[in-house]
Parts: structure tokens; sequence; C-alpha cells
């Protein structure tokens, strides 16, 4: 039997993804704070762990509970991560460390555990959660974006490091998916509506209110299985994009200088009253 290990389980893509994998025969071993608390999982067949991921002697524990009932681990999904958004001045330096602690080192630390695992068995996938975000200059989301082109880089050298044992890494670039994150991404209202950023933060809150309508959106499910895509073609793509806009704004981001795709993207913003 095949092995995965998914973080994030505890909703959105972490939790569709344990479903996924699980239904199509894998042994699914899944990670988020509050993993035990979602019996459908392990009704499933889902083995659980509670962990924090920015908690290196946590996670070190969870990683050699894994290895006492597998020798094998073919599939890490690194899905949990968050969002610190608000203008670059105003949100504290320690909030943005803390969220690179979880969207860069946590996910590197966990990768790094499970890659002796995959040298020996001479195999494996890694696939990341990135964003589309990445690809586009956009006020107030600086320090996400930041720490999701650290987590692409990262992937683009680990890539050639580990194309000698047979592992490969895709990151994933979504745009718009319906999960819990669609619904916090106006945490910029926290950090900077009494600054001077002020007129800037209510239009990016219409704008990204309207973005969050359902009907915008892509399923959880959706990137669930492109995550097995993924997983299971012979030679798998090293970036995947999904989600309304995705693909026009990775190839804007190829051809335009960033002057003008800043201009161009920020269009709804200065439209807006």
């Amino acid at each position: 039997m095949k092995t995965a290990i998914i973080t994030g389980v505890s909703s959105g893509v972490g939790n569709a993804t344990a479903k996924l994998f699980q239904q199509q025969g894998y042994q699914v071993f899944g990670l988020a704070r509050t993993a035990y608390k979602h019996s459908e999982l392990s009704d499933l067949g889902v083995k659980l762990f509670d962990v924090d991921l920015t908690d290196s002697t946590a996670l070190e524990k969870t990683i050699n509970q894994i290895k006492q009932q597998t020798s094998t681990i073919d599939v890490l999904a690194n899905i949990a991560g968050m969002a610190t958004n608000g203008a670059i001045e105003t949100v504290p330096i320690e909030d943005a460390k803390f969220e690179f602690n979880v969207n860069l080192f946590g996910v590197m630390q966990l990768t790094n555990a499970v890659l002796p695992i995959m040298r020996e068995q001479k195999h494996g996938r890694i696939i990341n959660v990135s964003s589309v975000v990445t690809q586009v200059p956009m006020p107030l989301m600086g320090w996400y974006r930041a720490s999701k082109s650290a987590l692409d880089a990262v992937a683009d050298s680990m890539r050639t490091e580990l194309e000698p044992f047979n592992i490969q890494v895709s990151n994933l670039h979504p745009n718009g998916i319906d999960t819990p994150m669609i619904k916090t991404t106006n945490s910029f209202v926290k950090y900077s509506e009494n600054t001077v950023y002020k007129p800037l933060v209510h239009k990016m809150a219409k704008m990204m209110d309207a973005g969050a309508d359902p009907k915008n959106l892509s399923s959880p499910e959706e990137l669930a299985a492109t995550i097995l895509k993924a997983a299971t073609t012979e030679h798998s793509k090293y970036y995947y994009t999904l989600g309304k806009g995705s693909r026009s704004l990775t190839f804007l981001n190829r051809i335009l200088s960033k002057r003008l795709l800043t201009k161009i993207t920020t269009i709804p913003l200065k439209n807006s009253k």
C-alpha cells in the first residue's frame, strides 16, 4: 500500500485531499493542529496526528510515530498555510516571521524529515501548495506573497538536488479556492484599518469580498484532484495552476514588465470608490 503524509487536514483543501488519497487506496497520515477532532477522516482510515508544524520537537515526535507505522513515504503534500495581510509597514515583524515559520520553515522542516526515507526507497513526490499571488504584485499581501515566493524558490533548487534520487517536486498555484482562508483574506483590515492606508484597505476589502463570491471560486475537491494528479503522473509538472484567472495571470507575469503588470492588476482598485 502506498502512503501519503498530508498537512492541513482539519479543513479545506487538506481535508479534501486526505479523503481523496485514502479513497484511492493510500494509507494517509493526516497532520493538523486539531486533526483528532475530525472523526470523519479517521472513520475512512486516515491516521491523524495533532501537531503544530512550527513546533520542532512536536514535529520530530510525530515523524518518529509515523516511521513506526510505515517504512515508506510515497507522497508528501504540504497544504497547511496561513495569510498575514496588511501594508508592509503596519504588519509587526514578529507576525511576518510567524507567517514564514508556517508557510516556509515549517514546510521545509517536515520535508527534510521525510527526505531520507524517500532517498532510501529511491522515489517520492513532494507537492507544495503555493499561490498564484506569487505571480501578481498586489498591495497589502506582500508578506504572504513573500513567504509563498520563497517556497517556490526553495522548490526550484530542490528539484535539481533531488533528481538523482527519483524524487519529484511540484508546486501548485491556486487562485480563488473556496476554503476557510478565503474568508479571512481581509486580515489586512486588522493591521492597516486605522492607519494612513485606510482608503486602500477599504478598496481592497471590497475587491476581495467580490472575489470571494462562491460563483468565482473553485472547490477544495478540484485542487485535491490536481494534487493527486501531481502525485501519480509519471513526470509531474514543476507548477500547476488552478482557479479563475490563474493561467492568465501566470502568462502575463512572464511577458509583461512588473510596472505594466502592476498597473493592470490594480485597475479594480483605482476604479473602486
